[in-house]
């Protein structure tokens, strides 16, 4: 088979819909969770921090 009837039938065989579909799913999730790491990063890794400092000080050791 050759490349040009390979791409013809591609573009006419439509199974591989859904995968494209699966694919901009899973871009659209990765920007939304880069967004909200972006967002909620250091807030987060403040709270951490926090509560790390309070298990040090009252004698626990942070995991």
């Amino acid at each position: 088979m050759g490349a040009t009837a390979l791409l013809r039938e591609m573009l006419v065989n439509d199974d591989g819909a859904t995968l494209v579909e699966y694919a901009l799913v899973l871009a659209a999730f990765s920007v939304v969770a880069v967004l909200a790491l972006a967002a909620f990063g250091d807030a987060t890794t403040q709270g951490l921090s926090y509560d790390g400092q309070l298990m040090t000080t009252s004698g626990e050791t942070p995991p």
